[in-house]
């Protein structure tokens, strides 16, 4: 009858509730967008984020795969462009042993300042043993393994998302660690000069 359905929208509407598991802080683009808009129960609305528990993602090329994943557990320095000439060390936790074409951050695209080419994403792939975000326009030109490099709370405080930056490991020399940091900023620079250039 009109009065039970009339109960069970009230009902959902009093169980409209949105609840986070942990306590943090909102992460999310543009929510004023969603105002208004129809969200499917189940809809995805944003992240929650805690300093306890911040990881940097490294994008890893291939020739420098087997590198990071026999350093998994070392420290590693974490360098965060736009805060100065040092860096703070944190733990290189696991490096995924799929390759992956999708951006996990859009701060990480040529076409928005970062570091890495991109590309228009072909509407179908036949290739199944990369991982591929279809909600994203670009991808990346060559296909990259993700490493997630845990943060203390302290370093992960004055972190935010999609802050851009370089990683490197230093031996008891020290020698490891340079080499790694001038090929790193060479080879950045070198992509950012070629992906300007065939955006031109």
């Amino acid at each position: 009858s009109l009065i039970e359905r009339l109960h069970e929208r009230l009902e959902q509407k009093d169980n409209l509730q949105i609840r986070a598991q942990i306590t943090g802080q909102i992460i999310a683009d543009d929510l004023d967008v969603l105002l208004g808009t129809y969200l499917a129960p189940g809809h995805k609305i944003c992240s929650i984020g805690s300093n306890q528990h911040k990881r940097v993602q490294a994008l890893i090329a291939q020739h420098d795969f087997e590198l990071f994943q026999n350093r998994t557990g070392s420290e590693i320095n974490v360098h965060i462009w736009g805060q100065g000439p040092g860096y703070f060390q944190a733990i290189l936790e696991q490096v995924n042993p799929r390759a992956r074409v999708s951006l996990p951050h859009p701060a990480f695209a040529s076409t928005a300042g970062g570091p890495l080419p991109v590309k228009y994403r072909p509407l179908k792939t036949e290739d199944d043993t990369l991982d591929v975000d279809e909600e994203q326009p670009f991808e990346l030109v060559d296909p990259r393994f993700v490493g997630q490099i845990a943060l203390r709370a302290d370093d992960g405080a004055r972190l935010f998302p999609g802050q851009p930056g370089t990683v490197s490991f230093r031996s008891a020399r020290g020698s490891v660690g340079e080499v790694l940091s001038e090929k790193t900023v060479s080879w950045l620079r070198r992509m950012r000069t070629q992906s300007q250039s065939a955006w031109h």
